[in-house]
């Protein structure tokens, strides 16, 4: 019996002990488990590409460390385990909290967007065609991450712009004034282009995105087809919508490495986008394709989709990536831009005496007002300055020049003619960076955000119910870009 207390303090103690280890493994479990799914899953470092297998097996390697550190403590230093006991309660009540906003966030942003903003609500009965309906599908030709246009695809259709909502068709001053039906062919070529010129009879090429490819416009009326036609050169295009300026260059780098023949360049026209040409995809290898797994149909698969789903849904990376729309504040925007005719709207409605109305794109807003810094310090910043480094010495190596084109927003270049539009900032930042980006790499810079002010206050160029360029925006282009062109000698 006069062991008995002794027996009795070392079983409390052993019991301490686990629960002390089983926390630690708890904690660093979930820490490095939101964070890393946050943070780490899907981003590129050096080349590396952070997949699935590596979080896992990151997050238990992080686990079973906080394990060995806890056992080291309790050997050790026994008095600090109080203190690591209350550090791991306030490791779990932040991680916890974290989540809690990310639920509250999206409760709160499915609260106030309209009914419309939902993927494929009311598309069952509407006729009319979103324009990513028949827009033509994209493939990964190659591991890297970039893509070309599935080949031999012809379409015809008509649609309103990318802004339309199926509630649109019941207010009478959208129906008048705003929604533009526009009828459009889109035709991509045997290998996966809009251009119906050779490519390896072409020596001048144009890269970028939707405002390259011709979003909404016919083949005719895009710049590019009207620059070749000022310039009386083939000029071949490239565009390819959504791609970022990282997924543009590794487009390029597989047509003048893989194809056979390869192209051959004479003259790079690089358009860059204000609007999302920073927020874009950056990563170095395409999305991997699972194949079908033992998994799959059971709980574990939904854990294993956890991990993109705490990513996509944090509010650490809508923050990081420009993605939280703070309506009230710093767009400084009422309700009465959000609704006409009794009809609630995804995007804010605006009026000018000059161009009439116009719906604008609330993200593109947000970040035309932000400071220098968010530019700056944003994680895709130093990656763009690579992807602009490897450009270079991909030019100098294939023996070729570069224009970097730069196209403002309808908010910072035509915005200030609509009655109560927000502020935006006094300088377009990125486009200021980009502009370094350039002149650091030898390459030619084509400001259009400053070629354009003389007629950004004549004709409206952008669509009413869109964000790109329209004819007559797509015709003016054409006509600057003809001009610097001829100064630059390009045969």
């Amino acid at each position: 019996m006069t062991n008995s207390p002794a027996r009795h303090m070392s079983r409390t103690a052993t019991q301490k002990s686990g629960r002390f280890a089983v926390m630690s493994f708890i904690a660093a479990f979930f820490l490095t488990g939101y964070l890393g799914s946050v943070l780490l899953l899907g981003e590129s470092f050096l080349g590396f590409e952070f997949r699935l297998r590596h979080l896992i097996i990151f997050v238990f390697g992080s686990a079973a460390l906080a394990v060995w550190l806890a056992v080291i403590v309790l050997r050790y230093a026994p008095k600090y385990v109080d203190f690591g006991a209350n550090t791991q309660v306030a490791i779990l009540a932040t991680i916890f909290s974290l989540i809690l906003v990310d639920i509250s966030f999206q409760i709160l942003d499915n609260a106030r967007n309209p009914v419309e903003s939902f993927h494929g609500y009311g598309r069952k009965k509407d006729p009319n065609y979103l324009v990513g309906e028949f827009y033509p599908s994209l493939y990964y030709p190659s591991k890297r991450n970039f893509r070309i246009y599935k080949p031999n695809i012809s379409i015809t259709a008509s649609s309103f712009g990318i802004f339309y909502e199926s509630n649109m068709r019941g207010a009478p001053t959208l129906l008048k004034s705003t929604l533009d039906r526009r009828n459009l062919t889109i035709e991509i070529n045997n290998i996966g282009f809009r251009d119906p010129e050779a490519i390896d009879d072409t020596r001048i090429f144009a890269l970028g995105d939707s405002l390259t490819f011709g979003w909404r416009v016919n083949l005719r009326q895009t710049w590019v087809k009207l620059l070749q036609s000022k310039l009386s050169t083939p000029i071949y295009n490239l565009g390819i919508h959504r791609a970022s300026p990282k997924q543009e260059l590794e487009l390029l780098k597989f047509l003048l490495q893989v194809r056979e023949p390869p192209i051959q360049i004479k003259h790079l026209l690089w358009m860059i986008y204000e609007g999302n040409d920073l927020e874009d995809n950056y990563s170095d290898l395409a999305p991997e394709i699972k194949s079908p797994s033992l998994v799959d149909g059971t709980i574990l698969q939904s854990l294993l989709s956890l991990p993109n789903l705490i990513k996509h849904q944090s509010i650490i990376t809508k923050v990081l990536r420009g993605k939280i729309r703070l309506r009230q504040g710093e767009s400084n925007l009422d309700n009465s831009h959000y609704i006409v005719d009794g009809v609630p709207l995804l995007h804010p409605l605006f009026k000018s005496n000059i161009f009439g109305y116009k719906l604008f794109y609330d993200p593109y807003i947000e970040r035309a007002q932000k400071p220098e810094s968010y530019v700056i310090s944003h994680p895709n910043k130093p990656k763009l300055g690579a992807v602009f480094q490897e450009m270079a010495e991909l030019a100098h190596n294939q023996t070729f020049d570069v224009s970097v084109i730069l196209v403002p927003t309808a908010v910072r270049l035509q915005g200030k003619y609509f009655s109560g539009f927000p502020e935006v900032s006094e300088e377009p930042h990125f486009l200021n960076i980009v502009s370094g980006f350039a002149r650091d790499n030898n390459f030619e810079v084509i400001d259009l955000y400053e070629l354009l002010q003389p007629v950004a206050d004549q004709q409206l160029l952008y669509f009413a119910d869109d964000g790109h360029l329209n004819e007559e925006g797509n015709r003016v282009v054409s006509s600057i870009l003809a001009k610097r062109l001829s100064d630059l000698a390009i045969p």
